[in-house]
């Protein structure tokens, strides 16, 4: 990145990385649109199919099960709003996305454990109601970066002849994923969160899955999601996938460890929450007690450390987690946790820094307190 300082927000957006960059340059050169069947058209097609391959090969999919859309809010929608329309019950772990939980005013909360696990006993009691259902529950979460049991909880809802959803977003490049082994019928992957661009994302469907479009007006993306194609974004995300599932995220685990452990052997009233489950290796949300998230951010940020509240999707406000109050969590302990997600090249150095940083203003709260 040119600008200067720390960057500690990847759960947020990973930077573009150069192969990324290149591909989209290259794709930029070429006039067309990948519908035309003209040379020019023909060309770009070919470039959108050959990302659409790559997506597929990295989450061991076939690629007729890609279905490229602008981001994964829009992946998600359409997942949750399609089956909407069929008069499916919509089943949604609490701690998911707001794409997920809000993309219809039908859709029911599946609670979820102190440390963000979904309550399993509560979601087969729902399914034993017989009507069709659609149960969405995210791979990871994008605060806590709990992991969520998604293998064991798709055998569940299978067994009763429901369909499932993982938004995997949060999760591809961090861990291995399977779509063939997974059971789930729908994956939500996102280009800005591995590295490529944003403006392109893709929902994984398995073939035979009733899901209809939510963008009409063409029949782009076969018949799922009408609209010129993102052609360059497409290509760059066909590259950032490929390139994140071959990234190696055991030293950051290690830096995130050190840094959590650093803190509780200091400050032991500092609340670490998820930690008792398995988590994502790069994500660390934590509370300093008696001072706000806002504040934490600013001097932070005056500090020179990109980090963050939580979830970067509500248009810039500081509000309480849902994922914190959906966990237990009480409204101002919420409002007192920052997230650090750190990426495969954070170095110790930094994580020192941010230390230092770190206990200067937590230091100030406990001044402010006695």
């Amino acid at each position: 990145m040119n600008m200067s300082g720390i960057y500690l927000d990847y759960n947020a957006c990973a930077p573009l990385k150069s192969g990324p960059y290149k591909k989209m340059l290259e794709t930029l050169r070429f006039s067309g649109n990948p519908s035309s069947v003209h040379q020019y058209g023909r060309h770009l097609s070919g470039i959108v199919e050959e990302a659409r391959h790559q997506v597929a090969k990295a989450l061991d999919a076939h690629a007729r099960e890609i279905i490229f859309t602008s981001c994964g809010s829009e992946a998600n929608n359409l997942v949750i709003r399609g089956f909407e329309e069929q008069g499916v019950r919509l089943l949604v772990g609490a701690t998911d996305h707001v794409s997920t939980l809000y993309a219809s005013e039908k859709v029911v909360k599946l609670p979820v454990t102190s440390q963000g696990i979904v309550n399993i006993d509560v979601l087969e009691a729902f399914l034993k109601d017989q009507s069709p259902a659609l149960v969405s529950v995210h791979m990871a979460n994008n605060e806590t970066g709990v992991i969520q049991p998604i293998e064991d909880i798709a055998r569940l809802v299978k067994s009763y002849g429901a369909f499932m959803h993982t938004d995997a977003i949060q999760a591809v490049g961090r861990f291995p994923i399977s779509f063939r082994s997974l059971g789930v019928d729908a994956l939500t992957i996102a280009s800005s969160k591995v590295g490529g661009p944003s403006g392109a994302a893709a929902l994984v469907l398995k073939e035979g899955i009733p899901c209809p479009s939510l963008i009409r007006g063409g029949g782009q993306e076969k018949n799922r999601r009408a609209g010129t194609h993102n052609a360059a974004a497409i290509a760059g995300f066909g590259i950032a996938v490929q390139e994140a599932v071959r990234e190696d995220w055991s030293a950051a685990e290690k830096l995130r460890d050190y840094f959590e452990q650093t803190i509780q052997e200091r400050a032991p009233d500092v609340e670490i929450y998820g930690s008792r489950v398995p988590r994502l290796p790069n994500t660390s949300l934590l509370r300093m007690p008696g001072m706000s998230n806002e504040i934490q951010l600013m001097r932070l940020d005056l500090a020179g450390y990109a980090v963050s509240a939580g979830s970067a999707c509500s248009s810039g406000k500081i509000s309480a987690s849902h994922v914190l109050l959906a966990m237990g969590v009480s409204e101002t302990n919420a409002r007192e946790t920052i997230r650090i997600s750190l990426c495969p090249t954070t170095t110790r150095e930094e994580i020192d820094s941010l230390l230092e940083d770190w206990f200067k203003i937590y230091e100030h709260c406990q001044l402010k307190a006695a």
